[in-house]
């Protein structure tokens, strides 16, 4: 981890599994994917910043998420649950701006959201 401003950052690199593929996209972006022998489809690959600052809004997001969130038993998705629409809000932008996560990979219900994903759902894990 590296220290700045005061807050530590954790590169994703090394969170990764080591038969993942790992592309750089710039400097400070990462695209990673894998690939299933034989039959089935291969997860999309994901677009994530190479390091995540840990920082007051990074450790409100995952208290949360430890908190309201869940992993899908179908292995695909991550949830997240709340009766309280800006407490939805913030968790939609944390992972949008975290993580990079597009519209698209969003699916809404009244009171929450899933992700889908399966690469982003075992960084999770």
């Amino acid at each position: 981890m590296n220290s700045k401003n005061n807050f530590h950052r954790i590169n994703l690199i090394y969170l990764i599994p080591k038969e993942w593929t790992i592309e750089p996209v710039n400097k400070k972006d990462i695209k990673i994917y894998y690939k299933i022998e034989g039959r089935g489809n291969n997860p999309n690959p994901f677009v994530l910043p190479k390091e995540i600052t840990i920082d007051k809004y990074f450790l409100e997001g995952i208290a949360m998420y430890l908190g309201d969130g869940k992993l899908s038993q179908d292995m695909h998705h991550l949830e997240y649950t709340s009766i309280d629409k800006d407490i939805l809000e913030f968790m939609m932008n944390f992972f949008k701006n975290r993580f990079y996560i597009s519209n698209k990979n969003f699916m809404f219900r009244q009171d929450a959201f899933q992700i889908s994903g399966v690469i982003l759902r075992t960084l999770f894990e």
